[in-house]
């Protein structure tokens, strides 16, 4: 199967994963788990705006998609709660907070 940058589409991932097109799902997420670790100075956080925070985190009804997700996406959203509430962290994720100089995740 090839994957493609409709893959990086959050609703179409969505769309595949209520469908349980799990071959389609996992082509996604490898890409945009790539795109996350291994991207330029501007992609992962790309990924982590549209893709991972938009997926609506909170909401039960994205429980399972989200557990469905690598490591390292989990990892992002767990950071992305954290920094959502807790006070006066906004500051440290818009200044690098959660990765380290080389963009890397680091853990929560």
């Amino acid at each position: 199967m090839l994957c493609s940058s409709t893959c990086s589409s959050l609703s179409f991932a969505i769309a595949a994963f209520e469908r349980s097109e799990t071959e389609v799902v996992e082509c996604c997420l490898e890409v945009v788990t790539s795109a996350l670790t291994e991207g330029n100075d501007y992609l992962p956080n790309a990924i982590a705006v549209s893709f991972i925070e938009d997926t609506g985190l909170w909401g039960p009804a994205m429980a399972g998609f989200i557990g469905s997700w690598p490591a390292s996406m989990r990892m992002e959203a767990v950071h992305q709660r954290q920094w959502d509430s807790t006070p006066g962290s906004a500051k440290e994720r818009w200044h690098g907070g959660g990765r380290d100089a080389r963009g890397e995740l680091q853990q929560p």
